[in-house]
């Protein structure tokens, strides 16, 4: 399904230039953009907390670390670095045998980290870029990552304008401390509807479950629903502030309960086609797995640019 709807999508999305990736085919950086690509397998993070605060307890460059040892740890550590430090910037880390792996920066979110151990908004800040890499399809394709340390220029802006979620939390922290959250944006709202997914229907999946873990398993995150009221329909919100980023996002609607705001919120934005082929995904398992199904509209998400 994947590779037939990509074509369609490419045939009619100009601007769809990073969109599509797949298994087969490895995702490449235009030099000229600082845009990331996600893959992030969901227990590559929620199994290695203990790494991460380990390793957040000493400067990132030169440090000695579990997670070079398995490829799930190597991913997560690619996408540590990643997260960190400027582009141009790089981590190294010691091997067994003599050598060094070394890993380039791209996002500077938390730089203060290659010199010495990492500070508390820097935890939540890495967090939440961490999260943002998260595929539960392990299938790469590209995000534009926001925050209050990271804006964006138009020429980004411009090429991803469909706001797809928020991220937050802190994996440094011990096991017994640790929320992962993530609430829904706009573009998925104005497609799927208030609720995220295909309905209230009770123990159907909504699209961030499917989006960070898969229908058949429970997903290690807290999924707090949508990040703001977006129109009347929405009835709840998980973040107090918005701009081109959320920030004092909550672990709960804050019409539910009053939880402490977090202001170190990661949001994400992706391509149109990229969204649009999620979506489609998302309701295509949905209508397998349940027998719920629920015809797509992509006008909204699909019309600026067609």
């Amino acid at each position: 399904m994947r590779h037939s709807l990509c074509v369609a999508l490419v045939a009619l999305l100009p601007l769809a230039v990073f969109a599509c990736a797949t298994d087969e085919e490895e995702p490449t950086l235009d030099d000229s953009d600082l845009v990331s690509f996600n893959g992030l397998a969901p227990e590559a993070l929620l199994g290695n907390g203990d790494a991460l605060m380990a390793l957040g307890a000493a400067p990132l460059d030169g440090a000695t670390t579990e997670l070079t040892g398995t490829k799930d740890g190597q991913a997560l550590l690619t996408d540590v670095v990643k997260c960190a430090l400027d582009t141009g910037d790089a981590a190294s880390f010691p091997l067994p045998d003599g050598t060094s792996l070394v890993l380039p920066g791209l996002l500077g979110l938390a730089p203060n980290w290659k010199g010495g151990a990492i500070g508390e908004a820097d935890q939540r800040f890495m967090t939440a870029c961490l999260m943002a890499h998260v595929n539960g399809r392990e299938t790469p394709f590209p995000i534009s990552v926001r925050s209050e340390r990271r804006k964006v220029d138009v020429t980004e802006e411009l090429a991803f304008p469909a706001e797809e979620m928020a991220v937050f939390g802190n994996i440094f922290v011990p096991a017994d401390q640790r929320e992962l959250s993530a609430c829904f944006g706009e573009a998925v709202a104005q497609t799927l509807g208030s609720s995220g997914g295909v309905g209230d229907r009770l123990g159907v999946p909504n699209y961030l479950d499917v989006r960070f873990c898969s229908i058949d398993e429970q997903c290690g995150f807290n999924l707090v629903g949508a990040c703001f009221r977006f129109d009347r329909s929405v009835p709840t919100s998980a973040c107090e502030n918005r701009s081109d980023f959320y920030a004092e996002c909550h672990e709960s609607p804050i019409q539910v309960s009053r939880t402490p705001s977090i202001h170190e919120a990661v949001t994400v934005y992706l391509q149109p086609g990229d969204l649009a082929l999620l979506l489609t995904e998302y309701t295509e398992d949905i209508c397998q797995a349940t027998g719920i199904c629920v015809p797509l509209d992509l006008g909204g998400l699909l019309g600026g640019i067609l």
